[in-house]
């Protein structure tokens, strides 16, 4: 549903966007693996914000993280930039910083303040869905012309290190995280590794067993600080 709305505070001109499951253009209700992309050219001197949001289930009064069915918006713009709702990213030991999906909010933004001029293609993904169908909806502002229905892309083709799969980067051999931009350690028997692990987050690590056979083996984890 593109719409022409009065121009932004800036004097540029704004557009916008919005779908949900109401009406003859609504998009489906979603089930776990469900994708759903659209491609906008955008154009500069306005912010490119999209919005989804979603109702989710009732959850149980002593769970831990409240949220049942998980969405996730991924925008990937020139360049195979990235970025994932609520723009969450943790830095890794390296210094890094890598993108992190929200896991814990039904509402999740993107904001690109200052969009390079380009394509810019919307996902939703629907991550889990334990008890769907999902409906949502999804709203996007900004200077930009609605090409349509596309086919999801991968951030930075994977960066060499996967397979894009329904806009989902299948990474390969010790490679981690949604661009596969990650290199995962790989531990040595009987050498400690020092490492940091951070609240809602993976410390990714992997070991070669080998022509492993059966058996047992163990891994120790000490809290230092």
């Amino acid at each position: 549903k593109p719409l022409r709305s009065p121009p932004a505070v800036s004097g540029g001109p704004a557009a916008l966007w919005l779908m949900d499951d109401l009406g003859p253009h609504a998009v489906a209700c979603t089930h776990t693996g469900d994708v759903f992309a659209w491609s906008f050219a955008v154009r500069e001197g306005q912010a490119f914000k999209v919005t989804l949001s979603w109702t989710d289930t009732p959850s149980s009064l002593t769970a831990d993280i409240v949220l049942n069915n998980d969405l996730d918006l991924v925008v990937t713009g020139p360049g195979g930039k990235m970025w994932l709702g609520n723009n969450l990213s943790w830095t890794g030991p390296n210094g890094v910083a890598h993108p992190n999906f929200d896991r814990i909010n039904n509402n999740e933004d993107v904001l690109v303040v200052a969009p390079l001029a380009g394509t810019y293609n919307v996902s939703v993904k629907a991550h889990a869905i334990p008890e769907g169908p999902q409906c949502f909806a999804i709203v996007a502002t900004g200077d930009f012309t609605f090409g349509g229905a596309s086919t999801p892309g991968c951030p930075s083709d994977c960066n060499g290190h996967g397979v894009c799969d329904a806009g989902e980067c299948r990474c390969q051999g010790l490679w981690a995280y949604p661009d596969c931009s990650l290199p995962v350690p790989l531990l040595a028997s009987g050498v400690a590794v020092q490492g940091v692990v951070k609240h809602d987050t993976w410390a990714l690590y992997a070991i070669d067993l080998g022509e492993y056979t059966g058996g047992s083996f163990r891994i120790e984890m000490t809290r230092t600080s």
